[in-house]
């Protein structure tokens, strides 16, 4: 198990920069996303995504994986939630950087 930072999500995949790889690119990997800061009353839950590794990239802060989501196990509606979240972003110019 590695901890990393989402740097892009969509529909169809998802942006981790990690600091190490590891073997985390070999075969197919499960992603757990942790509830985002939930207040009284939010019922987010964990997402838990089935993803296979399609891209590398060695980075000045560690090492971007691009992976497609091949199952949204658990939490769809945040998961959803989610990537209009980075798809605004990008909208408005203040996608993130993995550099």
């Amino acid at each position: 198990m590695a901890s990393g930072k989402i740097v892009d999500a969509s529909e169809g995949g998802i942006g981790i920069l990690l600091p190490e790889t590891g073997d985390l690119i070999k075969g197919e990997a499960r992603i757990h996303i942790p509830p985002a800061h939930q207040t009284e009353g939010d019922m987010s839950e964990e997402i838990v995504l089935g993803a296979r590794p399609v891209d590398i990239q060695q980075k000045s802060k560690g090492h971007r994986l691009g992976f497609r989501v091949v199952l949204v196990e658990s939490g769809e509606a945040d998961w959803m939630r989610l990537c209009r979240e980075f798809s605004q972003r990008t909208e408005q110019g203040t996608g993130l950087q993995a550099d």
